[in-house]
């Protein structure tokens, strides 16, 4: 199980004239090792750089990022365990989509029948294995993403940062694969970072919700909780 925490982060970019811009001042936030957490707020507030900063895509300015009591601030992100899913989809486009998905346990070196079950097992899953022998310029959009949903699953890490990744699906496979991945990470015990604009997809897939406002996080609760919210803050975020 890892616990999230991020202690006093200061966040922020480099402009083009070298100045920073911030986007969190002094975010302390604790997400709940092996529960679903999800990040909502509106676009701009903070919401994919915080799941940067964790993966180790980007550094905090100030402040610590820690897995249980490890500070992994310094780590690069490939020693820290975990699955990204980026609004990029970023698929290697002299792959086709078996070898996509099957590239994480490639470079580990699994065994080539355990990859055959694996691969066909997520594809499944994801109701893609009829696309297995294409390459990534013969999909749509929403293949895409369900490719590197799968790719990103099939890891089985403890730990899964989600940006949006039902954005290019319709809300009936989108509801589907709801249900199914809050099976799979149950199953995983995986710590779950999801960010979404979807307020009902949103409440629908959380454990725990986080409403995130101008880069700060000004709620956390379970989703019956945050629906009996009264701050104005959040109402809106509801009603969008």
């Amino acid at each position: 199980m890892k616990r999230i925490s991020l202690k006093n982060i200061k966040l922020g970019y480099k402009s083009k004239r070298n100045q920073t811009n911030v986007v969190s001042k002094n975010l302390n936030v604790e997400f709940i090792g092996g529960k679903i957490n999800v990040i909502i707020g509106e676009s701009g507030c903070g919401k994919t750089t915080i799941l940067r900063a964790i993966s180790g895509l980007i550094s905090p300015l100030e402040g610590s990022v820690y897995f249980d009591d490890v500070d992994v601030t310094k780590y690069d992100p490939s020693n820290r365990g975990l699955s990204y899913v980026s609004q990029m989809i970023g698929l290697y486009s002299n792959l086709s989509v078996f070898n996509n998905i099957a590239f994480p346990l490639k470079v580990s070196h699994t065994p080539s029948d355990e990859i055959r079950e694996r691969v066909q097992e997520v594809a499944e899953m994801l109701k893609i294995e009829h696309l297995l022998s294409r390459k990534p310029r013969e999909l749509s959009i929403g293949q895409a993403q369900r490719v590197a949903l799968a790719r990103a699953i099939i890891k089985r890490s403890i730990v899964y940062l989600l940006d949006e990744p039902f954005s290019n699906l319709d809300k009936k496979t989108s509801i589907e694969l709801i249900q199914e991945l809050k099976q799979l990470f149950s199953r995983l015990n995986a710590t779950v970072i999801f960010v979404s604009h979807d307020v009902g997809e949103a409440l629908s897939f959380a454990d725990q919700v986080y409403a995130m406002h101008e880069g700060d996080i000004i709620f956390s609760g379970t989703p019956e909780q945050i629906l009996l919210e009264t701050d104005e803050r959040i109402t809106r975020l509801l009603k969008n």
